[in-house]
This record gives structure tokens, C-alpha cells and sequence, in this order.
């Protein structure tokens, strides 16, 4: 892989030079299988599936960026993770009762964040009996353990559809829960699960116990919880149909009439719906704001 490394500053301007300075090993398969008929009815259709999977890790890393590249830290390097792995705290929900809050400080020594009812659980990762930065450690990566892609179509006098499905398996960082679930980090707009957190703490004030998995409302972010964590990776796995194609080609004896040699109509519709559990705008697009656009498409192609 091509990098630019640091330089010593003594060198002045032109000191920068790309260089092809990292390892990584990348494994993986794909396939492709297709199947086409005609049925006595006069239907024709066929249906294409294709799929891939890849594994790739860094294997080595220059000397000056052993335990900086790819977001590493003293003691952890990315040499050996996956390419584009995150690093962070990994969580055990949030606290639901002062019970759990008070064993939690009984057990650890907190020297990073506040624990509270709502608030975030971090796990000592090192098992010292502390919950410091050095608990820090590789969370995964979204790089996608399987993507496939499905294509079915169909004809019948003149008429012709086709749909295209894809997907993936995958983890998802979600970095909109940053703006959407943690009222003290955002000012601006958020999601509805804080109302679910609002009612959860009117329950705790009844009953003793928050019944929910998004964090308290809190204006103050005393528990640190913006750092990267478990708290922002989702099940990224999605079915999406992508494109819907629906035409009608006019017969011959009508073209010739109109002195065409072929006339199609067709309307058309792209990410027409999607089926996941990933709570952000697209599991297609990670890291946007936005989902990508449903577009409707009406045409008309003439031949002369």
C-alpha cells in the first residue's frame, strides 16, 4: 500500500515522498451463477446470482508509524487487524438501577467517565480493576463478511420487468447516534429514542429501575461517552432492492406503422425499499447523513 510517512521538519518542503511501505494480505472468493428459460406460456425469465466474500488484515507496518497508522495506539498496532478496524471501548449497556451503579464503583477504580443510572457501562478490557484509556482495544471493522447481489427478470409479449437485490453482512458504525442518541453532544436535532430515554426515566424515578438501552438525557457528557465505543457499532446486515425496471415494447406491425424499427416505454424506481436493523440513515452508505435517494424514472426509447 502507498503511504506518505512523517518526516523530521529539518528537511524543509519536498520532504514528502509516497511510498509503497505497508503489507496487506487480502484472501477471499466470489461467484457468479445464472439460469435462463422459456416457459410453453411464452414467459421468459431468468435469474442471476452473484456473491463475494474477502478477509484482509495489515501485516506490516514501517518503523516510525508501527503503533499510529490506521488509528493504533501505544501497544496496539493495526498490524494484524483488519484494513479500516476501529479502535475503542467496548460496553456493556447502560447501568438500570443504583445497585449496579454502586457495585460497578465498588469493583473498579473509575479514573475515565461517571458512572450513573443511564449512563454507559465500560468493560475492563485488561482486567486491572481499572477503567482508564488502557482499556482501549480493536472493535471489528465493516468490512463486509458476505455481499451479494440478485437479478431476476421477466418477459411476456412485449412486457418486461426486472429487479435487482443486494445486500451485505456486516458490522456498522454508526456515527449519527453521535447527533441522534446523546442529548449533552448535540444541540441541533435528535431522534425519537429520547423520548423512549425521557419515559425510561420517569419509570426509574417510580420504580427504581431505567428500562431503556439509550442513555439518559443528560446536558453535561461527564461519562465521556462521544469517545468511540461498542455503544455506535450496529448490526450493519441489509436487503435492499435497488432498481425496479417495468417496460412495454410496442409490436412490430405498430412500429412499422410508425416508421420506427423499436419503441419502448418504461418506468423505473432505485432504492425502492431496504429491510435492516441498522438504525441510521443507510446501511449502504455508511458514514452519510443522508439515505441514498428513492428516484422514479419515467422513458421513452425510439428507434428510427
Amino acid at each position: 500500500m502507498l503511504y506518505e510517512p512523517p518526516y523530521a521538519g529539518v528537511l524543509g518542503e519536498g520532504g514528502y515522498s509516497w511510498q509503497n511501505c505497508i503489507d496487506m494480505e487480502n484472501k477471499g472468493f466470489e461467484m457468479a451463477i445464472g439460469w435462463r428459460d422459456r416457459l410453453h406460456n411464452g414467459i421468459s425469465y431468468n435469474v442471476d446470482l452473484n456473491g463475494s466474500f474477502y478477509a484482509n488484515k495489515i501485516t506490516s507496518l514501517p518503523e516510525a508509524i508501527y503503533y499510529t497508522f490506521g488509528g493504533g495506539m501505544p501497544g496496539q498496532s493495526v498490524v494484524g487487524q483488519p484494513f479500516g478496524s476501529w479502535m475503542g471501548y467496548k460496553t456493556d449497556g447502560v447501568f438500570h438501577t443504583q445497585q449496579e451503579v454502586d457495585d460497578y464503583k465498588k469493583t473498579y477504580a473509575v479514573e475515565i467517565g461517571a458512572p450513573g443510572v443511564g449512563r454507559i457501562k465500560y468493560v475492563d478490557v485488561n482486567n486491572d480493576g481499572k477503567i482508564n484509556t488502557s482499556d482501549q482495544t480493536w472493535l471489528g471493522s465493516d468490512r463486509p463478511k458476505f455481499s451479494w447481489g440478485l437479478n431476476l427478470g421477466a418477459a411476456w409479449k412485449g412486457f418486461d420487468l426486472s429487479l435487482f437485490f443486494n445486500g451485505m453482512f456486516r458490522k456498522a458504525w454508526n456515527n449519527s447516534k453521535y447527533y441522534t442518541d446523546l442529548f449533552q453532544c448535540w444541540n441541533g436535532n435528535h431522534s425519537t429514542r429520547l423520548l423512549d430515554a425521557m419515559n425510561a426515566w420517569k419509570n426509574y424515578e417510580e420504580t427504581g429501575y431505567y428500562n431503556s438501552e439509550t442513555p439518559a438525557l443528560t446536558t453535561i457528557d461527564s461519562n465521556n461517552e462521544a469517545r468511540g465505543s461498542e455503544f455506535y457499532i450496529e448490526n450493519g446486515n441489509f436487503l435492499k432492492l435497488k432498481t425496479m425496471t417495468f417496460g412495454y415494447t410496442l409490436p412490430n406491425h405498430l412500429l412499422s406503422k410508425m416508421r420506427l424499427s423499436n419503441a419502448r416505454v418504461y418506468f423505473q424506481m432505485q432504492n425502492v425499499f431496504t429491510i435492516t436493523k441498522y438504525t441510521g440513515a443507510d446501511p449502504e452508505g455508511l458514514g452519510y447523513a443522508y439515505p441514498m435517494p428513492r428516484t422514479f424514472t419515467f422513458g421513452l426509447n425510439l428507434g428510427f
